[in-house]
């Protein structure tokens, strides 16, 4: 039930305090110890780390008293992680991005990402699955619906991170070609993670601006019906709301938003306001389908989204 991929380097930076001593006081000694961690190292992500921490203090960018700075770089410091570092403001921040700012960050990621997928490092193959899991019970869910009896290898949270980030950020950026490669960014965050929701998510965005919606409410759907989670599902039935009410489904959009208020998660206050405005807005046609919002709840409300062909989902009220 691993899913931290990050463990390895903090299991070989603890043996670097347990069983060889330390880095010592200075500069030197950490340089002189660092290697036998090297050689001894079974996993390419620590003699990576390493060989970076030991550039680092060799070129006095790095202080050895300074032990977080040292654990930063030793654990997290690939040029990877330092891009996903520098794009995670512009992708978490509400509102416009300078677009200089946008572009830049989104080539630091791809020219991170380059050599990796050059070199094929975390693709797949008969024996072997690379995934990403936010949490235990998306490790538990992809282990009773998803496993194929390959093995699985965690991939790094920066890797998936850095996929999903710059579909986020060539979707803002809305250049020629930038939806094409925000899809293909956000088709691999979702074969890496095909648990979580928020990279289901991102993907359905992408199909939605390409004008693909039915593929989109596909996708979002399958994430509902297997979410493990009250939250995930919340997000999805959020989601699936303005996709059915893109396709013409006033219904079950109104399903959607009474689902979320039911499910009382953070949703449920958008969910709320954007039922008052749907309901204001198509009165006249839910007062033809003799639908009302008010009453559609528990039973009535799980016939209706079935009826749309849409999840109420196996968690929550």
């Amino acid at each position: 039930l691993g899913i931290a991929e990050s463990v390895v380097r903090l299991d070989a930076w603890e043996r670097v305090a347990d069983d060889l001593g330390g880095l010592g006081d200075t500069t030197e000694d950490a340089v002189a110890a660092l290697p036998e961690l090297r050689a001894s190292a079974t996993d390419a992500s620590v003699v990576e780390a390493c060989e970076r921490t030991t550039r680092a203090l060799v070129a006095g960018e790095l202080d050895v008293e300074d032990t977080d700075d040292l654990i930063e770089c030793f654990v997290g410091g690939s040029a990877l992680e330092r891009a996903v570092r520098q794009a995670a403001p512009l992708v978490t921040v509400a509102g416009e991005s300078d677009h200089e700012e946008l572009s830049r960050a989104a080539n630091l990621l791809e020219d991170a990402l380059a050599p990796i997928e050059a070199c094929g490092a975390y693709c797949d193959d008969e024996r072997t699955a690379h995934r990403y899991f936010r949490s235990i019970p998306e490790r538990v869910t992809y282990n009773l619906d998803c496993a194929d009896g390959r093995a699985v290898r965690l991939v790094p949270d920066a890797y998936f991170l850095a996929h999903q980030y710059a579909s986020v950020l060539e979707r803002r950026l809305a250049l020629p070609g930038s939806l094409d490669r925000a899809l293909a960014h956000a088709e691999r965050a979702a074969e890496l993670a095909p648990c979580t929701v928020e990279a289901t998510i991102a993907r359905a965005d992408c199909l939605r601006d390409l004008g693909r919606v039915d593929e989109a409410v596909r996708a979002v759907s399958g994430a509902a019906a297997r979410c493990s989670t009250v939250d995930g599902l919340s997000l999805c039935l959020y989601r699936l709301a303005a996709l059915a009410y893109d396709l013409g489904m006033v219904g079950a959009s109104v399903a959607c938003c009474r689902r979320c208020i039911e499910l009382g998660r953070a949703q449920a206050e958008p969910a709320r306001r954007e039922l008052a405005a749907l309901v204001e807005h198509e009165h006249e046609a839910l007062a033809a389908s003799r639908l009302d919002p008010a009453k559609l709840t528990g039973e009535r409300l799980a016939r209706g989204l079935e009826g749309a062909g849409l999840p109420a989902g196996d968690v929550g009220p």
